[in-house]
């Protein structure tokens, strides 16, 4: 694969094709879910330290 012909990664994100057909994609949850998670985890570090 030439490097300089590929598309860039928010380029191949925003294609239809790929969003519509990736299984990885579909299965995707907003970021937003994420940041319980990573409250979750700073308080066990917080918690794991005393």
């Amino acid at each position: 694969m030439d490097v300089d012909r590929r598309g860039s990664a928010k380029e191949l994100l925003q294609s239809q094709t790929v969003a519509n057909t990736h299984p990885f994609l579909k299965l995707a949850k907003p970021l937003s879910s994420l940041t319980p998670l990573i409250i979750a985890a700073k308080e066990a570090i917080k918690n794991s330290s005393r």
